[in-house]
């Protein structure tokens, strides 16, 4: 099933919004997590920075899942039996992460207005949403994992689409590992220099992750221009009629060119 042109460019310039929203959530959480130290090492700089960054963090991980809803509704009826449910669990997962997002506003927004009455809650609030990013993290790996291995029964070993897709997944276990073990570090054991590690380590994960699927779009469309030089040489081999024509009369030679019957020593009559 051939797709339209317009639909293919459009889905890939959701799949790079996807990749970009990805790399920005990374890069704002890697700034997090250096501010976080900053503050473990005593500069004091007020909460306004973790708070920007918190918001720059919800905003690209918003992004991402517009990005995964509007794929899911273009997808052409041979992609969705590829894909099957795992791209609606992708959309349902990165909401998921929209509304963690949400309890690192809080947290920060809190202290920055010194509004010391809501602490205790709105750390609640933040301890949960990294414990909980572990389970949503893994499913998001899980789910790209699916997809891949059903694509692979359609496309072959094109499916990994030059390792990408194993890096992607990758890049994914470990974002969500290193957050929940910040959350670990932070509800257990209150060691903040971890905490700031762990965000470090997390957004590196986003950030491999990020930028798998930013170098998967790259290799999917080197497929698709190696593909379509492929066809344009086919075509090009293929005998016109007025080539059939030409060769009428001839008789083939050892060697498979055409030559005249007259001299081919063969009497045609």
């Amino acid at each position: 099933t051939q797709m339209d042109p317009e639909e293919s460019l459009a889905m890939s310039r959701w799949i790079w919004a996807a990749a970009v929203g990805i790399c920005g959530y990374g890069a704002a959480q890697l700034m997090l997590g250096m501010t976080l130290a900053m503050h473990m090492a005593g500069r004091t700089t007020g909460f306004l920075m973790e708070l920007f960054e918190s918001m720059l963090m919800l905003m690209c991980i918003l992004a991402v899942c517009r990005a995964a809803l509007m794929l899911h509704r273009r997808l052409s009826t041979v992609a969705r039996q590829i894909a099957g449910c795992w791209v609606r669990i992708l959309v349902l997962v990165y909401a998921g992460m929209a509304l963690k997002a949400v309890g690192g506003i809080m947290i920060f927004s809190t202290l920055a207005d010194q509004n010391y009455e809501s602490i205790c809650f709105a750390t609640y609030l933040f301890r949960w949403s990294m414990l909980v990013t572990l389970p949503l993290q893994c499913a998001a790996g899980f789910s790209i994992s699916r997809i891949q291995a059903a694509a692979e029964t359609y496309a072959g070993s094109r499916a990994i689409v030059g390792g990408y897709a194993y890096s992607l997944v990758f890049g994914y276990y470990l974002a969500g590992i290193g957050i929940w073990l910040g959350g670990y570090m932070d509800c257990v054991h209150e060691a903040f220099y971890a905490v700031a590690v762990c965000f470090v380590l997390a957004a590196l994960g986003q950030l491999i992750a990020g930028t798998s699927l930013l170098m998967a779009i790259n290799k999917v469309k080197e497929y698709n221009d190696r593909d379509a030089a492929d066809a344009a040489i086919e075509g090009a081999s293929i005998p016109t009629p007025k080539s059939l024509e030409a060769d009428e009369g001839k008789t083939p030679t050892t060697i498979g060119a055409p030559v005249a019957a007259s001299e081919s020593g063969y009497n045609t009559s």
